[in-house]
C-alpha cells in the first residue's frame, strides 16, 4: 500500500475512493505522518496485539485498525463467550447457543461465516504458539495450531475416527497424553518451587513499583495477585516482544507487564471500582494501569479515575465502532407486525440491557426494575405497551417474578441474547430502546440504538459527560420510576416528536461519535508513544 500521504492524495483525485482511503482522507495530518514515518523507518505497517476481547471490544478495535492496513492481532485466551465472539457481530445468529459460555459454533448455521485468522481464541499456550509462528512466517505450524484452536474453541467439530482398533496407538496415544499433562504439571510445579525459593525478577520489579506508586494503599501487592499470570511467561515474551504496541484490555494488562513488555491498556468500565479492591485483582490491575505508558478510557464516567490512576497519560475514546451499525434489516415488517399482535401492543419497547439490579447478586448496575415499575403503572393507566427482553444476567428470574407481579406477563416477550444482526431487526421493529438506569454512562445498547434511528430511554449523568463531549446525545433521560412515567407517556403522545429524537440521534453519532476521530486520537497516541519510545532510546 502507498505511504500514507500518498493514499490520502489517491483518494482525493479518486472518484470512488475504496474505504481505506475514505478513511486515510478524514484522518488528522499528524496521525497521517506517524503512519508515514513509521513505515518508512520500518518498511512496513505497525503490528498491534490487543490482549482480552471482553464484550468484542478488542475485535472491533482491531477491525477498524485493520482497515487502515495496520497489522493487528486480537489474543482472547480462552474467553469463550458469545459476546466476545466475532460470529455475535458478523454472522446472524438466529439459533443463540445453549451454552452462552462455551458456544458450539460449529453446530450453528451461521451462513458461511468463518472468523479471521488474526482473531485468536483458546488456551493460553496454544494461542501463543500461533501467534509466535504465524508473526515468524512458519505457515505450516501456523496452519496446524490453527486447526487445534479451531477445535479448543469449537469453530471446529472435533473428528473421531472410526478406524480399526490398534492397540499399540491407543498405548502410545495415552501415554503421549499422561507425558502432556505431566509436563504441564511439572512446569506448574516446578515455577511455584522457584518463586517460593527465590523471587523471580518480574516480582522484585513489581513490588518495588508497588511500594513506589502507591505508599498510601493500605493493602500491599502479594506474591500471590500476580503469579497466576506467571504461567507460560517466557512463551508470553516470545510472543509480545514481535508487535510494536501491545494493549491489555480490561485487567489484561498484566501480561505483559510481567514479562516487562512496553503496553498500552484499555479500559471499558474497568476504571470504575476494580482497581480500587482491596483483594488482587484490585491491586494487580491499579499497578497494571499505573506503569502504562498509555490508557484508553472509553466511558466518560471513569475519567476521574483515570485522572487519578493514570496520572495524564489517557486518552478519551469513543467506543470504537465505524458506524457500521444501523443497515436496514431484513423482516421488521412482518417481525412488527407479530409483536404487536401476539403482546396486544400499541407501542414497543425493546430492552435488551442484561438483567443485574438486585443488591447482593452480581453488579446491580442496570436498574432493570426502575423501567418495569414505570411500564406497569402505564398499563394500570390503560396503555397498551409491550416488553421485548434478553433473557440474559444475574436476576432474570428476579424480573420474571416482578413482570408477574406487575400483571405484565402477556406484555412481555422474553428472547435470548441478541447478537449484532438480530439486534438491529429487533431495535428497527420497536418504538423505542430502553438501555440502563444507574451508571449514568452507555455503552453499545445505546450506540446502536442512536445508529438505527431509534429514540432511547436511559439514564446519562449530564455533568460528567459533559467534561468529554459538547453535546449530549438526544434522548429522553430520566432515572427514577416517576420520570420513566412521565417520559413514557410523553412518546407515547408524541410520535412524531419520537421519529424525529431519532434522526437527531443518528446526526448526533456521526458528529460526536465519529469511529474515525476515534481512530485518529488512538494513533495519535501511538504516534506519542512511539517518540517517546524513541526519545529515551537515543537518551541511554
Amino acid at each position: 500500500m502507498a505511504d500514507a500521504v500518498g493514499a490520502r492524495h489517491l483518494a482525493r483525485l479518486s472518484c470512488e475512493a475504496t474505504a481505506e482511503e475514505s478513511i486515510l482522507l478524514r484522518l488528522r495530518e499528524d496521525s497521517l505522518s506517524f503512519l508515514s514515518m513509521f513505515r518508512e523507518k520500518n518498511g512496513r505497517n505497525p503490528r498491534v496485539a490487543h490482549l482480552g476481547n471482553i464484550a468484542n471490544n478488542a475485535y472491533h478495535s482491531a477491525k477498524m485498525m485493520r482497515a487502515i492496513g495496520i497489522d493487528c492481532d486480537v489474543i482472547a485466551l480462552h474467553d469463550y463467550f458469545v459476546m466476545s465472539s466475532p460470529e455475535w457481530e458478523e454472522a446472524e445468529v438466529r439459533e443463540v447457543p445453549p451454552d452462552l459460555f462455551t458456544p458450539e459454533w460449529h453446530s450453528i448455521n451461521l451462513g458461511g461465516y468463518q472468523r479471521p485468522r488474526w482473531f485468536v481464541q483458546g488456551p493460553v499456550d496454544l494461542c501463543l504458539d500461533y501467534v509466535a509462528a504465524r508473526n515468524r512466517g512458519d505457515e505450516k505450524i501456523a496452519d496446524s495450531l490453527w486447526n487445534r484452536l479451531s477445535v479448543e474453541n469449537r469453530t471446529r467439530k472435533r473428528i473421531v475416527g472410526r478406524k480399526p482398533f490398534n492397540f499399540e496407538l491407543q498405548v502410545a496415544r495415552l501415554l503421549s497424553r499422561f507425558s502432556s499433562v505431566g509436563r504441564r504439571v511439572w512446569n506448574r510445579g516446578r515455577t511455584y518451587l522457584r518463586q517460593s525459593l527465590s523471587p523471580p525478577e518480574y516480582w522484585t520489579r513489581l513490588e518495588s513499583a508497588w511500594k513506589r506508586e502507591f505508599p498510601d494503599r493500605v493493602d500491599h501487592l502479594r506474591k500471590s495477585d500476580v503469579m497466576w499470570g506467571a504461567h507460560y511467561l517466557e512463551r508470553w515474551g516470545e510472543a509480545l516482544k514481535t508487535y510494536d504496541f501491545v494493549i491489555g484490555y480490561s485487567t489484561y494488562g498484566l501480561f505483559p507487564l510481567l514479562c516487562n513488555v512496553p503496553y498500552l491498556c484499555f479500559e471499558h468500565g474497568t476504571l470504575r471500582d476494580i482497581p480500587f479492591e482491596e483483594n488482587a485483582q484490585g491491586r494487580s490491575t491499579a499497578l497494571s494501569y499505573r506503569l502504562a505508558e498509555h490508557t484508553f478510557v472509553t466511558n466518560f464516567d471513569c475519567v476521574p479515575n483515570a485522572e487519578l490512576l493514570c496520572q495524564g497519560r489517557f486518552t478519551f475514546i469513543n467506543h470504537p465502532y465505524l458506524q457500521d451499525h444501523g443497515q436496514p434489516a431484513g423482516g421488521v415488517t412482518a417481525l412488527r407486525d407479530e409483536l404487536r399482535t401476539a403482546l396486544d401492543a400499541e407501542f414497543l419497547i425493546f430492552f435488551p440491557t442484561r438483567h443485574d439490579w438486585v443488591p447482593g447478586y452480581g453488579y446491580a448496575d442496570k436498574g432493570n426494575d426502575t423501567l418495569l415499575r414505570a411500564v406497569g403503572r402505564m398499563a394500570d393507566a390503560g396503555h397498551r405497551l409491550g416488553l421485548v427482553l434478553c433473557a440474559w444476567g444475574q436476576n432474570v428470574s428476579q424480573s420474571r417474578a416482578l413482570i408477574a407481579e406487575l400483571g405484565l406477563t402477556e406484555r412481555v416477550r422474553w428472547i435470548p441474547p441478541a447478537s449484532a444482526i438480530i439486534y438491529n431487526r429487533y431495535c428497527q421493529a420497536c418504538d423505542l430502546v430502553a438501555d440502563q438506569f444507574k451508571l449514568g454512562a452507555f455503552g453499545g445498547v445505546l450506540y446502536k440504538a442512536l445508529c438505527n434511528r431509534k429514540p432511547v430511554l436511559s439514564y446519562l449523568n449530564e455533568s460528567l459527560m459533559a467534561r468529554v463531549y459538547s453535546k449530549m446525545p438526544p434522548i429522553l433521560n430520566g432515572r427514577t420510576t416517576d420520570e420513566l412515567e412521565a417520559l413514557l407517556a410523553y412518546a407515547l403522545a408524541n410520535p412524531e416528536s419520537m421519529a424525529a429524537l431519532g434522526h437527531a440521534g443518528r446526526q448526533w453519532v456521526d458528529q460526536h461519535h465519529d469511529g474515525v476521530e476515534t481512530l485518529d486520537r488512538i494513533l495519535r497516541a501511538f504516534g506519542a508513544t512511539w517518540q517517546e519510545r524513541q526519545r529515551r532510546a537515543a537518551s541511554t
